[in-house]
């Protein structure tokens, strides 16, 4: 429960919803949340959905990663702190090779 707990406060904090603990929305969405987790650890082939759940973070990462560069990389927001070459370099490098091993299976 306690792990569950902080994966929701953290969300409604990410979400910027500064819900406190004690609001009806958070104990709401709380519960959700426990239902989800509770039917999925009863659900068969576990490791299938762990490996399904990786392949679709793969899927994702380049449209989150890929934003956040061009944020990075602009100097009117970052200023002094803007990502410099190599560590763009070494980002789109990690990017594209995500990306290929989520492409390769679907041309195998």
């Amino acid at each position: 429960l306690g792990d569950v707990y902080k994966r929701q406060y953290n969300t409604f904090g990410f979400l910027g919803l500064e819900e406190r603990m004690s609001n009806k929305k958070f104990k709401l969405a709380l519960i959700v949340w426990l239902i989800v987790a509770s039917v999925a650890s009863f659900l068969p082939n576990k490791i299938k959905i762990i490996v399904l759940s990786q392949y679709l973070n793969g899927v994702l990462l380049p449209l989150v990663v890929i934003p956040l560069l061009i944020i990075t990389r602009d100097e009117k927001v970052m200023g002094k702190y803007k990502l410099g070459k190599l560590t763009t370099f070494l980002a789109l490098v990690i990017v594209a090779t995500t990306v290929l091993l989520f492409v390769a299976p679907i041309f195998h």
